[in-house]
């Protein structure tokens, strides 16, 4: 069902009706904005996030049930030395992360807490089609995201940190109109996630460690402007996640594997043209719906069933 509403939605978007103009120009709100030559945009994000799930055996008896909010705050810029060719860099840091769990089968109940730095991503992108000469554009990037530390997971007594634990790599390709009634665009990535290692956080010992995988994103996305100040922008995604083996216990060598899932994302927000040309605030939510993920190894299986997400978001943009 997830891949059918994804399609027709994509579909939906390739087909531009003929009784809109083309509009070429370069605004702050835009889905394919890109700097001008010599300029540079700045960013500051800000997310906010509910995420639950339970999980089953193999006989399907629910053992174990987990609710997190977590806070997320980033800064970032993009610059534009050449024409049609910027790069530029992102900051986070994990504000908080609290997580409430219950244990069905051991009959116990904690609650963990996480904060710190996220991994730093570097990023270049190149527009090699533009919509002023080809009527639509087209935009290449590439980001890297190095690895800083292992992950360190929280324990009732002990504070996890905000790093992911391993090397990112991704490539996505984006294509794009601007009509004056409305603007489209819709992109398809590729993440590669090298080996991850985890900590038990305060032991600064590997006790488990994820193989490395490949992710596919699919999004499509559509903008309605109200005014010359105001924009609406709806959006779909569809996240195919790769397999992996995990290695539970890095002394024994006790092994799962993974099997690959995927994520629906439903959602939208409003940008505000606070100063011409200069200054955006986007306020928005996402909602995401997730497949089971099934894992199992020699000590049996067990599915992560009923994920659900829902994320509040901010934003604001600078062009100086």
């Amino acid at each position: 069902m997830f891949q059918k509403l994804f399609l027709s939605t994509l579909l939906g978007l390739l087909v531009s009706p003929v009784w809109s103009q083309f509009d070429d120009s370069n605004d702050l709100k835009d889905l394919m904005y890109f700097p001008t030559a010599g300029n540079a945009v700045i960013r500051s994000d800000f997310e906010y996030n509910t995420y639950s799930y339970d999980i089953k055996n193999a006989s399907g008896v629910r053992t174990y049930e987990e609710e997190q909010t977590f806070m997320d705050a980033y800064v970032g810029f993009e610059y534009t030395f050449i024409s049609n060719f910027s790069f530029g860099g992102r900051a986070g840091f994990l504000i908080s992360q609290d997580e409430d769990f219950t244990n069905i089968t051991s009959n116990t109940a904690g609650e963990t807490s996480s904060s710190g730095l996220r991994d730093p991503e570097i990023f270049g992108r190149v527009r090699v089609i533009e919509q002023r000469t080809q009527s639509f554009n087209v935009d290449i990037l590439a980001l890297i995201s190095p690895n800083v530390e292992n992950r360190e997971i929280a324990t009732t007594t002990q504070d996890g940190n905000g790093t992911r634990g391993g090397f990112l790599f991704g490539l996505e390709s984006a294509v794009g109109q601007k009509y004056e009634s409305f603007g489209w665009r819709a992109s398809v990535g590729l993440d590669y996630y090298g080996t991850q290692k985890i900590e038990t956080a305060g032991t600064d010992v590997v006790t488990q460690e994820y193989d490395s995988r490949f992710d596919i994103d699919l999004g499509a996305q559509l903008q309605f402007p109200f005014s010359d100040m105001m924009a609406v922008n709806g959006r779909i995604g569809y996240l195919i996640v790769g397999s992996q083996d995990r290695t539970t216990n890095t002394t024994t060598g006790t092994r799962k594997t993974i099997d690959s899932y995927a994520d629906l994302t439903l959602g939208g927000d409003v940008i505000f043209e606070l100063i011409e040309d200069t200054m955006t605030l986007k306020v928005g939510i996402d909602y995401v719906t997730g497949g089971d993920v099934t894992s199992s190894g020699s000590t049996g299986s067990q599915t992560e069933v009923e994920r659900n997400e829902f994320s509040v978001l901010g934003g604001i943009q600078f062009q100086i």
